[in-house]
């Protein structure tokens, strides 16, 4: 366990959670997670056939630690050349997904493999259960020999010369990534973070590559995804006031609402459209939501019950309100499974088939004249900066440290050379000799 908390290991599936204070739960099930949940991205299939001994160490590890008797791996069914490699392994049950989102949600992957809903607001150890992104698992194993987290694996896709999955020196600028990957192939491109679901918009080509960053989308500026996500909160709010019309089709693909829990998007569309007081129990209910995306893509009018849910959480955080469940139990619809949502179909609706391509892990190796390396990339406190403007540092030396008893993840250096600027968010460092 000092191991993974040394080095820096966090959730790399996009949650961020710090693996060691994971770790600390006893379960009788661990499911490695590699899913790939959003559309067009690589990296899981990549990690599971290329670092295979390295995810089953990891895999393995956790089991001893967590206690667990069911060792799982979670992967779609579609990725044949990845369920031959797993296929047989000793101790190791294979979960099949279909090709449908969100499938990877770390709910409905649990759901899959447990049978049992988690409860609202609830967490996996809640049915005895932890998921952990295969590259998580690849960073544990590695931890166990010292190496702390520096690089990840990230999908470039788009719009550039060369899409492919790469391995990423951490606080990388996004435009060094895409230089590197033979440049954008149109003229002031956008960049969205993340996934094609619950990404977002970098706020510039100087944006770094952090730990939970797994998708790099290059896109070009009149693109649709482009206008969907540069729509504001406000905007989104003003569209459901006008043009709601109560069709429940949000609801009907609810992830959350076809596992049980008690989230109606429709229902809450109401809150913009007549105004409703925000404290009540449905306002309240808008903390259910994972932001997922679904109810947005299933809108025939083109409004965003996500979007109303971001700004309506945000409201009621302000004002120190959150959604106590009490003892309620949910059970999953029997619809659940035909609800989820074809992949294929939201690469088509959302005008990215051009880029649908089996990617490759490049060996392309990055090397970025300059990293700005965030001491957040994780759920918690910040780490704290241990170095200082003008200090040398080599590739996986530690620059920022987490307190004892506190949640969060130590930081490394992603390269070698030396630290320019050190302040409570970040550490800049340019690259030297040794680099």
């Amino acid at each position: 366990m000092k191991e993974i908390a040394a080095a820096g290991v966090v959730g790399a599936g996009g949650g961020g959670y710090p693996t060691h204070a994971k770790a600390k739960f006893r379960c009788r099930v661990i499911i490695a997670n590699g899913a790939e949940c959003e559309p067009l991205l690589g990296n899981d299939k990549l990690v599971l056939l290329l670092y295979k001994s390295e995810v089953l160490e990891g895999l393995r590890t956790l089991g001893q630690i967590t206690g667990a008797r069911r060792l799982v791996v979670a992967i779609k069914e579609k990725y044949e050349d990845v369920v031959r490699a797993w296929r047989g392994q000793a101790g190791v049950e294979l979960c099949m997904l279909d090709n449908t989102y969100p499938a990877g949600d770390e709910h409905e992957i649990v759901r899959d493999v447990v049978h049992t809903t988690i409860p609202e607001m609830g967490f996996p150890p809640d049915v005895d259960a932890l998921t952990f992104n295969v590259e998580t698992l690849l960073n544990v194993a590695r931890a166990r020999s010292g190496t702390p987290v520096t690089h990840r694996h990230v999908s470039v896709i788009g719009e550039v010369a060369h899409p492919a999955v790469y391995r990423v020196p951490i606080g990388t600028p996004v435009d060094d990534v895409v230089r590197s990957a033979g440049g954008a192939t149109c003229s002031a491109p956008v960049f969205l973070l993340g996934g094609v679901m619950m990404g977002r918009l970098a706020e510039s080509g100087e944006e770094p590559i952090t730990k939970t960053n797994g998708g790099l989308y290059i896109l070009p500026q009149d693109h649709p995804l482009v206008s969907i996500y540069r729509r504001s909160v406000t905007h989104r709010m003003s569209e459901a006031r006008s043009a709601c019309t109560q069709c429940v089709l949000c609801t009907e693909a609810c992830s959350r609402n076809t596992l049980g829990h008690r989230l109606y998007p429709h229902k809450i569309m109401r809150l913009a459209d007549l105004q409703l007081h925000e404290d009540s129990p449905l306002a309240r209910s808008v903390f259910l939501c994972s932001e997922c995306g679904c109810c947005e893509f299933a809108c025939p009018m083109g409004l965003s019950p996500r979007r109303v849910i971001q700004g309506l959480k945000a409201n009621l955080r302000r004002r120190g309100i959150s959604y106590d469940p009490g003892r309620f139990s949910p059970r999953a619809r029997e619809f659940r499974d035909i609800r989820h949502l074809p992949a294929e179909r939201i690469v088509a609706r959302y005008g990215l088939t051009k880029y649908q391509r089996t990617l490759q892990l490049s060996d392309e190796k990055i090397k970025p004249a300059r990293v700005r390396i965030a001491t957040k990339q994780h759920i918690g406190a910040a780490a704290e900066p241990v170095v200082s403007a003008g200090d040398r540092v080599k590739t996986g030396d530690l620059i920022a440290r987490i307190r004892d008893n506190q949640l969060g993840a130590n930081v490394h250096s992603s390269i070698c050379g030396r630290v320019m600027e050190v302040n409570a968010a970040y550490v800049v460092i340019t690259a030297g000799e040794g680099s």
